[in-house]
């Protein structure tokens, strides 16, 4: 809900933004060749992180840093309202993207890289190593049944239903 309502807020400003980003805190580009700017498809830009000694593909085609017009982040309904906590909303997100349109590479694929802060989180996403004895969490349950209900989920579950409110700052 945070993605969409920010993007929300932003059109609401009415300033002209025709590209958004999103980008993960905790990951530093190395390459100041890896251009922030949107194109006519949305772009991964994160292909290779030093936590994954560089390979791609890492686990997603979506995630991490990514960037697309405005257009085309209305045209997928956005992000999903319903996760909460971290993971999947990667995939879901590139899943209603690959529905419409085709997901880009950087123009210069060796300048995708990025290095990833040390953290942890409560529970890991499809191929870390150390995803035993998690992935039966609460959470990860019901983030793995979101996924598998995505198609019924996409039409009703995004910008379309989006409900937020803003808190004046003391």
């Amino acid at each position: 809900i945070l993605m969409n309502a920010a993007f929300d807020a932003l059109m609401k400003m009415d300033v002209g933004f025709d590209c958004v980003i999103f980008h993960d805190v905790d990951m530093l580009p190395e390459d100041d060749r890896n251009r922030y700017a949107c194109g006519p498809s949305p772009i991964h830009l994160s292909l290779m992180i030093n936590k994954y000694d560089y390979r791609y593909p890492y686990g997603t085609d979506f995630g991490g840093v990514t960037m697309m017009s405005a257009a085309n982040y209305t045209s997928v309904n956005g992000h999903t309202n319903v996760f909460w906590g971290w993971g999947r909303e990667d995939s879901d997100i590139e899943y209603r993207i690959r529905k419409q349109m085709k997901i880009e590479k950087p123009e210069i694929f060796d300048s995708a890289r990025y290095t990833m802060c040390g953290h942890a989180h409560p529970w890991t996403f499809q191929n870390e190593k150390h995803k035993a004895g998690i992935e039966n969490s609460y959470q990860a349950v019901t983030h793995k049944m979101l996924m598998k209900l995505k198609d019924y989920r996409n039409r009703f579950d995004g910008l379309n239903s989006l409900n937020y409110r803003t808190v004046p700052k003391n």
